[in-house]
């Protein structure tokens, strides 16, 4: 039940927001991710209490049933041509009528209080996402792209040329991980390594692809982390992102232009923003193997690997990053705030360093707690939306 109302309308949440806002008084309210957790009740409370919302988007939750435009492994935009009935005939949301009929039922719910008037902006991490949102309807003023940041745990060093190609992140169907084994596939004489949770069950029907196909230059590393993880980047060649869905920048890119790398991806989504063909890398057409060999066999040569590796490296010189967030802090935060995160992707280092700057400088703290979830923000990206607000308001 309760996860029934989460999904349409929770009481409890509004309360909850209602009360938290009472206690901390904070300027706003900065929202990410709430689907099925929160509900957008938080919305409601926090308009209701005088505050300001700012809602950040991952992905497409405001216009797409399934969250991702995905159907059968192939891009659908049909809710969107055709309304939400075709997500209902298809059972998009997890091959289920009912988890389907609910989430139709939530989103004409949400559009029927007209809930999102009261989100005072939007911010996406893509012109792709933010594009998506002010053609179906969202108004173009208030959405704001603010790409992430990526930060790096270890001593970057010089640029290494590595010898083996690598995808690293989730491995699940969107990702597109079986374009890159069927491409290896065709290049035995060539080596790639694939890094992220390794028990999921497209990563099971991959192994087991690669087994009864005894292919040996695929392997699978399972999920690495911190320095471990930027080790295997620093040794690849170069990094692959084969998304067959909009896939909305995802911090992989950073990583591999943090580590000067060049990165092969497919030409869909938010990729074409991040990766500048020719220049830092190649892009491919989505799910087409063909197209990726040709695009690997190309940086066989070592000059070229260096040269768009540079590329790319300097490519995320921006006056983003971690350094510049923290140091924003102490002109920023002058007051407390509170946030509202339910999604379990992000991190707690970049938190953790502005908050305890903050704390320990005795000037004012990140205060809230909320249904025992805030520690999972990414507080680069809320310092810069925060100081953004201030100079809007």
């Amino acid at each position: 039940m309760q996860l029934l109302t989460r999904s349409i309308y929770s009481r409890e949440v509004e309360k909850a927001i209602k009360k938290e806002i009472n206690d901390v008084k904070p300027d706003l309210v900065y929202i990410i991710h709430f689907v099925n957790k929160l509900s957008p009740s938080v919305i409601t409370g926090a308009n209701k209490m005088g505050i300001p919302v700012v809602l950040r988007l991952s992905d497409y939750f405001l216009l797409c049933p399934r969250f991702d435009f995905m159907y059968e492994k192939k891009v659908c935009e049909e809710c969107l041509s055709k309304g939400y009935k075709s997500c209902i005939k298809k059972r998009c949301v997890k091959g289920s009528l009912f988890a389907s009929v609910v989430r139709v039922f939530s989103m004409k719910f949400h559009k029927m209080i007209n809930v999102y008037k009261n989100v005072y902006a939007f911010i996406t991490p893509s012109e792709f996402l933010k594009n998506k949102l002010a053609l179906n309807g969202f108004e173009e003023k208030r959405i704001h792209c603010i790409p992430t940041f990526t930060a790096s745990k270890t001593t970057i060093g010089e640029q290494q040329i590595g010898s083996y190609g690598l995808y690293f992140g989730r491995v699940t169907e969107e990702k597109g991980v079986e374009t890159v084994i069927k491409a290896y596939e065709k290049l035995p004489e060539y080596t790639v390594k694939i890094m992220g949770d390794d028990t999921t069950d497209e990563a099971k029907r991959l192994k087991k692809y690669v087994e009864n196909h005894k292919m040996k230059n695929v392997e699978f590393l399972g999920f690495k982390s911190g320095e471990e993880l930027e080790n295997v980047i620093k040794g690849a060649r170069f990094t692959l992102i084969p998304s067959i869905w909009y896939d909305n920048l995802p911090n992989t890119a950073l990583e591999s232009f943090q580590y000067s790398k060049p990165v092969i991806a497919s030409n869909i989504g938010s990729l074409p923003e991040l990766v500048i063909d020719g220049e830092n890398g190649y892009l491919f057409k989505p799910s087409n193997v063909e197209d990726l060999i040709k695009k690997i066999k190309m940086l066989d040569d070592d000059t070229l690997v260096k040269k768009m590796g540079q590329a790319s490296r300097k490519g995320r010189t921006k006056t983003w990053g971690t350094g510049q967030a923290v140091l924003a802090a102490k002109d920023v935060l002058t007051t407390p705030f509170i946030v509202i995160n339910a999604d379990d992707y992000y991190g707690k280092e970049g938190f953790r360093a502005v908050h305890e700057y903050l704390v320990n400088g005795g000037q004012s703290c990140m205060a809230g707690f909320v249904l025992k979830i805030l520690c999972q923000i990414m507080a680069e990206l809320l310092v810069v939306s925060v100081k953004w607000m201030r100079k809007t308001t």
